[in-house]
């Protein structure tokens, strides 16, 4: 009697753990994500930003719909961080073009930076994005 008790205890407690595990793989936090570049000059003090909000991919605006121009990289992200957003992930890509023969000529490298960017929002929110995202269905 004593060993059924502690079997019927034990599955509880297993059955409790698997309830519990599959309750907190379920997210509970929703964000928009955004993917920026930014296009550098630095020697001009010259920096676009490129926005990827799911939806299209524009130049960063203003109120008046100019186009913003940051004198740095930090000033771009301190803008984007007023604006209620938090740098989730950043990593960078290089490409580039020219000649070179046996190690002589030109070559243009060019580094481009991204910035995933992250706002918290609603669940629904976050389900009217990424329904506004998907272009269609084949």
């Amino acid at each position: 009697m004593r060993i059924r008790i502690l079997f019927c205890l034990l599955v509880f407690i297993l059955l409790d753990a698997v309830s519990v595990s599959a309750q907190s793989a379920q997210p509970t936090d929703y964000y928009l994500y955004n993917i920026i570049t930014l296009d550098c000059n630095l020697k001009q003090e010259r920096i676009t930003v490129t926005v990827d909000d799911g939806v299209s991919i524009e130049k960063l605006h203003d109120s008046s719909g100019d186009i913003v121009v940051f004198k740095t990289p930090a000033a771009a992200l301190m803008f984007i961080m007023y604006n209620g957003w938090e740098l989730y992930k950043e990593f960078s890509s290089v490409g580039g073009a020219g000649n070179s023969y046996s190690g002589t000529g030109s070559v243009d490298i060019d580094t481009v930076y991204h910035w995933i960017i992250r706002k918290p929002c609603t669940k629904d929110d976050f389900v009217n994005a990424v329904a506004n995202g998907i272009k269609g269905v084949k």
